[in-house]
């Protein structure tokens, strides 16, 4: 289970890196972590952090459930309220257009860490929840949890 973690987590991470519409205002080098830190100088930013993995006791068709969920941070910094949650178009995305860009990015690849139809897996993806934060304006947040599912044969863990 670890090591379908780490390919979930290496996946998901490429794929936010190099997402064209996140990259039109983001320079990934500086404003892309993954873990937590407590010293962000650029805004926007992405951050990604663990959550919990599980594997499920009820069996579906001799499937078993693998969850694995990761929690994805974002924030912008924009010294106008009205404008950090609605942006003001090219120049500064507020947090819902973060959050949207940052959701478009990992739904254009339901099938993460997806192999192909012959290793007998099936796996899909969802946004578990989305929480917004204004706590410490200008910096708004956004934490965003996905749970990667993927049904594995019982015999094939």
């Amino acid at each position: 289970m670890a090591a379908l973690y780490l390919n979930q987590w290496n996946e998901v991470s490429a794929i936010l890196q190099n997402n064209t519409a996140l990259k039109l205002y983001m320079t990934m080098s500086k404003q892309f972590f993954e873990g937590a830190r407590q010293d962000y100088i650029t805004y926007p930013i992405i951050v990604l952090e663990p959550r919990n993995e599980e594997e499920s006791t009820e069996t579906l068709g001799g499937r078993v459930s693998l969850i694995s969920r990761i929690a994805i941070y974002g924030a912008v910094k924009i010294s106008t309220y009205e404008k950090s949650v609605v942006g003001d178009g090219a120049n500064n995305r507020g947090i819902l257009q973060h959050s949207a860009n940052i959701k478009n990015a990992i739904a254009a690849y339901p099938l993460i860490n997806y192999a192909s139809a012959s290793t007998k897996y099936a796996n899909y993806i969802d946004f578990e929840s989305t929480k917004f934060e204004a706590g410490k304006f200008p910096v708004r947040a956004v934490e965003i949890i996905l749970r990667i599912t993927k049904l594995v044969a019982q015999t094939g863990r």
